[in-house]
């Protein structure tokens, strides 16, 4: 039963939806009471039918650790979530997938140290099939350890296994190791699959870009924005594109500065509202100096994004109100040097004189060219 269960996820693994359905309905009439057959089923059937095999995998076995984890994935509660997850976990204290879905709605609810520790215990498991070597690479990029999390994918692609969610990953990871041409490798792979996938686009033509590839980076950007006119990431990156230097001026070359230009006034109007959305939105507006409502449009993808979001570092430090810049301090001598010197000067002489002069006496002053009467009635200036 367990054979055929994996040979339905494999097919799913391949982008195969149809078949993996298929051979879940004929694993199903072979094993009627596999609680979890129907709740791998769950996840190639539309909701209504997702919600109906869940409800007969927890009659069959209410203790079934995928159905409680499908019902969690179907709840629109995030606290049902999470509690159904706590349950998967205490009939099975090592599943995976569990474990990782609960790292995101504990952190989800500002419990991010117990978030953490979850992801951890998810990356260090000792499970080894496909499905758990999945979720482990998902948690090592969650927490940043990108080396771990592409080991992991290599050995999950190996496998045989290229559902788009898993390239898309390999080939951010790929990107972040500084690895572009295996980067635009796999983003190859996933657009061969989605043609029209946008994103996938960008970011190839971002690859290709440090790849040392100009002319195939600028077609991926113009595909993109063929597919999505309004879309603000493809205008953004063809607007640093088109700046030549990556950034805008002053920082920028000027290969096609009006055109740049042009690119950012239409990526900062874009109506589009989702997280990259507003990350490149905010960015346009940044680049063209409107830095407080590049800000709005930072804290708004911040309020969206889910935990662990591949954006979420970056987002978080540009959503961060500008600090004030440090006041430099200048010493004295800095700031008047020859003064500082004269009044060094008297201080030594007034020191050599080794006399009372903090309480001087008539006589001194007198010594000292003080006024006296008696000169000053002699004529004495």
């Amino acid at each position: 039963m367990l054979d055929r269960r994996d040979h339905a996820r494999k097919l799913l693994w391949a982008g195969d939806v149809a078949g993996a359905r298929d051979a879940y309905d004929q694993a199903i009439r072979d094993f009627p009471g596999a609680a979890a057959l129907y709740a791998g089923r769950a996840a190639v059937r539309d909701a209504a039918g997702a919600k109906e095999d869940v409800e007969r995998a927890l009659a069959l076995d209410p203790a079934c650790a995928d159905a409680l984890l499908a019902r969690a994935r179907l709840a629109a509660d995030p606290r049902a979530a999470l509690q159904d997850a706590e349950a998967a976990l205490r009939a099975d204290p090592a599943h995976v997938p569990a474990l990782y879905w609960r790292a995101l709605w504990r952190t989800g609810f500002g419990e991010e140290e117990a978030g953490r520790a979850d992801l951890k215990a998810v990356k260090d498991a000792a499970a080894d099939d496909l499905l758990s070597l999945q979720y482990r690479a998902f948690a090592a990029a969650a927490l940043g350890e990108h080396k771990a999390a592409r080991a992991l994918l290599d050995r999950v692609v190996e496998a045989g296994v290229t559902e788009a969610g898993v390239l898309r990953l390999r080939a951010r990871t790929r990107g972040w190791l500084r690895d572009a041409k295996g980067a635009v490798k796999d983003w190859t792979a996933l657009l061969d699959k989605r043609p029209d996938d946008v994103p996938a686009l960008v970011e190839r033509s971002t690859q290709y870009r440090l790849a040392g590839y100009p002319t195939e980076a600028m077609r991926d950007l113009e595909r993109a924005i063929e597919l999505a006119p309004g879309h603000p990431t493809p205008l953004f990156c063809r607007a640093l594109a088109r700046f030549g230097g990556g950034k805008a001026p002053p920082f920028g070359g000027g290969l096609n500065e009006a055109g740049a230009l042009e690119d950012l006034e239409r990526a900062a109007k874009a109506s589009v509202e989702d997280v990259e959305s507003f990350y490149f939105r905010g960015r346009a507006k940044e680049e063209l100096g409107r830095k407080a409502e590049a800000r709005l449009d930072y804290e708004r993808a911040l309020g969206m994004a889910p935990p662990f979001h591949w954006l979420g570092g970056e987002l978080s430090e540009r959503a961060r109100p500008d600090k004030p810049a440090p006041v430099e301090r200048i010493s004295p001598l800095q700031a008047a040097p020859v003064g500082v010197v004269i009044v060094a000067v008297n201080v030594l002489i007034w020191l050599a004189q080794g006399e009372p002069l903090l309480n001087p006496d008539a006589e001194t002053l007198l010594d000292r060219g003080a006024a006296a009467r008696p000169e000053l009635a002699d004529g004495e200036a």
